[in-house]
């Protein structure tokens, strides 16, 4: 799963050098008006966008537009599409679904005094969660959790992960999904001894 998804990013490795976006999204680029399934107005979040794209059936690939466009602001362009974006498009961002941004697996990382960096809190998405850890220094992993976990819409930054464990509604993984180098780790049961090696 995690080697397809990497050939899949292939075709949006693009990230400034500032780190504002994840790998697996582009800038000022988009497709042709004519291919786009539905277009929605007011979406003031690059991840609302996403997870539009990412609840539509049809949807394979999206463009927003940022505060910042000229002329068409906050706009929410879904795409039935499988080639990458070719056609200029000032203050734009487009990429794929989520959950091709993103190589976690249902695993959280356990906590011990010396491997947190930071907690963050009402984090809806987990690629705010993952860019999150790609923008601070030291962080090899993040663990964030959606319903029904206790914790939802909280999102942990690792320095490391040495012991983990299986859990409903946790996803825990790298910054980016290009830095995997290791084969991926095994989720264990919830209550089976944590495992001591790095979920990929």
């Amino acid at each position: 799963m995690i080697l397809s998804t990497i050939v899949a990013l292939a075709f949006y490795f693009q990230v400034s050098h500032c780190q504002d976006l994840l790998p697996c999204l582009t800038e000022d680029l988009t497709w042709d008006v004519e291919i786009a399934t539905s277009i929605q107005a007011n979406l003031t979040s690059l991840y609302e966008c996403q997870a539009t794209c990412s609840s539509t059936p049809s949807c394979t690939y999206f463009t927003w537009t940022k505060q910042s466009h000229p002329h068409y602001p906050h706009l929410c362009f879904l795409f039935t599409t499988s080639s990458p974006p070719a056609l200029g498009c000032t203050s734009c961002v487009s990429g794929p679904l989520a959950r091709d941004c993103t190589c976690s697996e249902d695993i959280s990382c356990d906590v011990n005094e010396d491997n947190v960096i930071t907690i963050l809190t009402a984090i809806e998405y987990e690629v705010e969660c993952q860019l999150s850890c790609l923008q601070t220094e030291g962080c090899n992993t993040y663990s964030w959790y959606n319903q029904p976990h206790p914790l939802h819409q909280t999102c942990f930054l690792f320095a490391e992960c040495p012991q983990y464990y299986a859990c409903d509604g946790c996803h825990s993984g790298p910054p980016a999904c290009q830095d995997i180098t290791t084969t991926p780790a095994t989720t264990i049961s919830a209550t089976t001894t944590p495992a001591t090696t790095t979920p990929a």
